[in-house]
């Protein structure tokens, strides 16, 4: 018989005991969110506004990449660093800005 089989049932009965203890009596709900949202892009606004963000509403996607083009060319951007997510998921940003750097994080080699 080995001398340590009695251990068993004793660390065993220790564990069963601790682990039941480290448990909560009853779980909390599971927190629900709601599933529709009143007019995200005022609240984005609003959000972004608060925080000193300055807004520029465009029509389409068209005029957004104006706009950008727009701010890249007032701030004087000499490099451009984006997510390939999109709208930017493919695009050759290279060729769209060809007077800038462009880096695409975690996939371009360069540094900038």
């Amino acid at each position: 018989m080995n001398p340590r089989a009695g251990d068993r049932g004793s660390r065993d009965a220790i564990l069963q005991r601790l682990a039941a203890a480290a448990r909560p009596a009853a779980l909390p709900p599971p927190r629900t969110w709601p599933r529709a949202f009143a007019d995200l892009a005022t609240r984005f606004e609003q959000a972004l506004t608060a925080a000193r963000g300055e807004v520029r509403r465009v029509a389409d996607l068209a005029g957004a990449w104006e706009t950008v083009d727009g701010i890249l060319d007032e701030v004087g951007a000499e490099a451009v660093v984006a997510n390939a997510e999109p709208p930017l998921a493919g695009m050759d940003l290279q060729a769209r800005w060809p007077e800038r750097r462009c880096h695409i994080a975690g996939a371009s080699g360069d540094d900038l």
